[in-house]
């Protein structure tokens, strides 16, 4: 009979799921392993940088320019996975029929989906990357490579606009991966 026919189809759909969620697990538990290192990385360079003036400036010039783009990569992370957690939330809406009936357009799950999007290390790490490179703003030889380092006033801007200014706004997020701003 047939029924035996769509009961084996539906046990390879759950294990078709269930294998998905596996490799879906194991994904979130690197990235977590990957966002503690960082998050330990960037601590040790905060403390690294709690030197006298003159320290700070010598390590300015062995490694400044070469840390820039890397210090600015942590700043990004973390909102590069905010704009996927929106991606995928407003997708999710519109698949399940979008609108005010659709099953996940329930009040506040956008902004549930932005603050489970980023970790408690993340944060730290953004955190002590700031830091140092208020420390490094203090260095004059430091103060134009900073200015030209591409992405650093954007990711800054980000961080410290408290009052939503210049937040990813719900229904536009564009193709790529980047969110549309106001």
């Amino acid at each position: 009979g047939g029924g035996g026919s769509s009961s084996g189809r539906n046990m390879m759909n759950h294990q078709q799921t269930y294998q998905r969620h596996l490799v879906n697990s194991t994904q979130l538990q690197k990235q977590s392993e990957h966002d503690k290192e960082i998050a330990m990385i960037c601590s040790c360079l905060e403390m690294i940088h709690r030197a006298n003036p003159d320290a700070i400036a010598q390590t300015w010039d062995e490694c400044g320019t070469e840390i820039l783009p890397l210090l600015v990569s942590v700043l990004e992370r973390p909102f590069q996975k905010i704009e996927r957690a929106v991606w995928n939330a407003l997708y999710n809406q519109n698949m399940s029929g979008g609108g005010a009936a659709g099953a996940n357009n329930v009040p506040g799950s956008l902004e549930r989906a932005v603050a489970m999007a980023v970790t408690r290390d993340q944060k730290l790490a953004v955190q002590k990357v700031t830091k140092v490179l208020a420390m490094y703003s203090l260095v004059p030889e430091a103060k134009s490579p900073m200015c030209q380092c591409e992405g650093m006033l954007r990711w800054l801007t980000r961080i410290i606009d408290t009052h939503n200014y210049n937040r990813v706004k719900p229904g536009t997020p564009a193709f790529g991966g980047r969110a549309s701003f106001r």
